[in-house]
């Protein structure tokens, strides 16, 4: 037997076959060849080999491989899984540089265990980073990566057991690690450039954390179970200082706190903190002024006249935009948007022009600043001097007689003007309108009963006691139960007492502050593009009202229509702009009620005076410019933008955390 190798060519290319084949005589005597086996194409180290092996066999010698092939065979083995690699070890390796290892071991606080705590919580971070999941999902992706083999953990010790209670480790250790994160960020990159400061929140679908609470997200959504997340990083973006809160926290209290937590931290340095509107606020500047950090916040539109500064609004207020859609809605109505982008386009360029005649400076297409100089805060035409000569000082009062003093103060506003409803009220306190409520029911005490009560004569009742005592209409029963609590606290006395926490409404800083404003000509024509839809809307709305209330099928009586156009006007933020009228109607023996609002056009100006404009105050001693403070563009910049959008957003700018 032997080898023996055909060859083909065709188009160009050349093939071989092997044949295992005998020699053979045919029927005729002549020699031939006998097909044993077709082996098909082969290497032409194996056609080598088969030649030997049939050599050795007709010679009789056996086949041996020699010792340095045997040592050098490999046997292939098939792949049976890839495991995640690259990514994988680009974070770690950046990981360790950080020396964040040595950081969680220093802080991380676990009794000896088989897997280090700082090896599950790179594995989290790194799962978070490159396949974000649940921490369930993250034991199954441990194992499909090569964390195991660098880490030398085992994959099934990587549990949900284990993660959970290094996790529950790193919870009791937060403030450590809170203390040393900025020290590894000094060492590393040196002292930050600014500091941002602000607020978001997260909600849960289902039942929740015990934190959180149902109210309104920033989104939007309402009823929702949220909490809130206060949060501190610098200009890179290194997370320095954070917190989690309930979700119905204010955001000015939240910061205020968290300023407390760094405010005295050497490595602040020089750098400012830029917080958004919510510090803005009289109370909010008063904070960051005490705080002695430098400092750049913007200030809400119901308080920019309260500073002593000039701002150039006035060429705007009979600017009024040509256009009758915003481009962003001009898509979902079907309109044409190439003709609604070219009147946009035209307003906007109108508003430029104003904005040079009023001596802006040109920064972009979309920002003029000015800068303002230094200012004290002046009094506010809507700020009201609660405590006035003839009323009890509620803050001098505790308990009940506190809460009844406020109550007096509320009513004597209300009667004189001073304010247009409880709800004003309760957006000039800080305090909710059902607590506004709460309170003025106090005053269904008899008047003499209130002034005994805050003289001290029946001692220190809680509001709580009190509230029982105003169940009854009789003055003498109201005095009777009265007496029976003062005896009944005299031997067992109340404690717990609170005040009622209002604002301060008015703060003079015992410094100037820097004022820079800046205008956005495409926010200019949003907002009065804005006002202008809220107005058709409420037209609508009236007219629907209307048409209801006329139906002889209609059964509103006065309070449910006055409630449902609070509420629509509470909607749209158009509360304090119109004065609702109620007027009664009898047809045929039935009663109907129609509805009319009529505009305070005071206000409207006043609201609309700062359409585009924002104005920012910032610590005496920051020194960048105006442009610079309102907003820069190049990359690695101090500050970023604090307000200015490009894009299609109704809102006030504020700060967001990248």
């Amino acid at each position: 037997m032997h080898l023996k190798v055909n060859r083909v060519h065709n188009k160009g290319k050349s093939y071989e076959y092997v044949r295992l084949v005998q020699s053979i005589r045919g029927p005729d005597g002549r020699p031939t060849h006998k097909v044993l086996a077709t082996l098909g194409a082969m290497e032409p180290q194996m056609i080598a080999n088969l030649r030997l092996a049939l050599e050795s066999g007709r010679s009789g010698k056996p086949v041996v491989l020699c010792e340095q092939e045997q040592t050098t065979r490999r046997v292939p083995v098939p792949t049976t899984a890839n495991l995640a690699y690259l990514n994988i070890m680009a974070l770690l390796d950046m990981w360790n540089r950080w020396e964040l290892p040595d950081l969680l071991q220093r802080v991380v606080k676990r009794e000896q265990d088989e897997v280090s705590a700082e090896h599950v919580l790179a594995a989290l971070t790194i799962h978070r980073a490159v396949d974000p999941g649940s921490k369930l999902s993250s034991i199954s992706w441990f194992s499909q990566t090569c964390l195991p083999e660098f880490q030398g953990v085992v994959p099934a010790q990587f549990n949900n057991s284990r993660v959970h209670r290094v996790l529950d480790a790193l919870e009791g250790s937060l403030a450590e690690l809170q203390k040393n994160l900025p020290l590894l960020y000094l060492e590393h990159k040196g002292k930050p450039k600014a500091l941002f400061l602000d607020v978001t929140d997260t909600y849960f679908e289902g039942r929740g954390c015990e934190m959180a609470q149902r109210n309104r997200t920033k989104e939007g959504l309402r009823n929702r179970r949220k909490v809130g997340i206060v949060m501190l990083c610098d200009e890179r973006g290194f997370p320095l200082q954070w917190e989690v809160v309930p979700g119905k926290r204010n955001d000015q209290q939240c910061m205020s706190e968290m300023l407390g937590k760094f405010e005295e931290s050497f490595w602040v340095g020089e750098a400012p903190v830029v917080c958004d509107r919510a510090m803005g606020k009289a109370s909010g500047v008063d904070r960051l002024i005490r705080s002695g950090l430098r400092f750049l916040t913007a200030i809400p539109r119901p308080e920019m006249d309260s500073y002593e500064v000039e701002i150039p609004a006035g060429l705007f207020k009979q600017l009024e935009p040509q256009s009758e859609l915003d481009p962003a809605e001009a898509d979902e109505l079907g309109a044409d948007l190439e003709e609604v982008y070219k009147r946009f386009e035209r307003d906007v360029d109108r508003a430029r022009e104003v904005a040079k005649t009023a001596g802006l400076e040109r920064v972009d297409g979309t920002l003029y600043v000015k800068d303002l100089g230094y200012s004290n805060r002046a009094k506010s035409d809507n700020e009201i001097a609660w405590v006035s000569a003839e009323d009890a000082d509620p803050t001098q009062l505790v308990g009940a007689a506190s809460m009844v003093a406020w109550a007096r103060i509320f009513r004597r506003v209300l009667d004189c003007g001073q304010v247009k409803s409880r709800a004003e009220i309760a957006q000039q306190t800080g305090v909710s309108r059902a607590r506004v409520t709460e309170l003025m029911n106090l005053l269904e005490l008899d008047e003499a009963l209130q002034d005994k009560l805050i003289a001290g004569d029946y001692g220190p009742i809680t509001e709580h006691q009190l509230r029982e005592v105003v169940k009854y209409q009789s003055a003498k029963k109201q005095q009777s139960e009265l007496e029976l609590l003062a005896e009944r606290n005299e031997q067992q006395p109340s404690y717990g007492i609170s005040r009622l926490r209002a604002k301060k409404l008015r703060v003079t800083y015992t410094e100037p502050v820097r004022c820079v404003v800046y205008f956005n000509p495409e926010m200019f024509v949003r907002q009065r593009l804005r006002e202008r839809k809220h107005e058709q809307k409420l037209c609508e709305f009236i007219e629907e009202l209307n048409r209801r209330l006329s139906s002889p099928y209609s059964r509103m009586d006065e309070h449910a229509v006055r409630f449902e156009v609070t509420q629509y006007l509470t909607q749209l933020d158009q509360l304090s702009l119109y004065e609702l009228g109620i007027s009664e109607e009898i047809e045929d023996e039935r009663k109907s009620y129609q509805v009319k609002l009529t505009r305070n056009d005071e206000q409207w100006h006043k609201r609309r005076k700062y359409d585009g404009f924002v104005l920012l105050v910032a610590h005496q001693q920051v020194r960048q410019s105006a442009a610079e403070l309102a907003y820069r563009r190049e990359p690695g910049s101090t500050f970023h933008s604090i307000g200015v959008e490009h894009k299609t957003s109704l809102d006030s700018p504020r700060t967001r955390l990248k």
